[in-house]
C-alpha cells in the first residue's frame, strides 16, 4: 500500500505598505497574521525614522491571501486598512 504523507497547507495574509508622498505601494509582503505584520511595520517605521521620511507618510494595508498549496493569490476587491505609521512611533522618538 502506498502511503502518502499529507503536508498541512497554510494560508498567509498578503500586505502592502503605501507611501503617500511617492504615491506607490511596496511589493507584497507575506505574513501569517496582522499581529506579526504590525510588528514588521513598526520596525520599518522606527528604522525609517532616522531617515528623511515621515512616519505619517506610510499606511499598512492587507491586500489579499496566499495559499501555499496552490500558489494562488486571492486579491481583495477592497483592501483593508490596518494602521497608520504615525501611530506606531515610540513616544521618545516623537520628542
Amino acid at each position: 500500500m502506498n502511503k502518502t504523507k499529507t503536508i498541512p497547507t497554510k494560508t498567509l495574509s498578503v500586505y502592502a505598505i503605501r507611501d503617500d508622498i511617492a504615491g506607490v505601494y511596496t511589493l507584497p509582503i507575506l505574513q501569517p497574521n496582522n499581529t506579526i505584520m504590525s510588528r514588521y511595520f513598526q520596525s520599518m517605521i522606527n528604522s525609517k525614522q532616522s531617515a528623511t521620511s515621515t512616519p505619517t507618510d506610510f499606511k499598512l494595508y492587507k491586500i489579499g491571501e496566499y495559499d501555499d498549496s496552490t500558489a494562488s493569490i486571492i486579491a481583495y476587491k477592497e483592501i483593508e486598512f490596518i494602521e497608520n505609521g504615525e501611530l506606531v512611533i515610540p513616544k521618545n522618538k516623537n520628542e
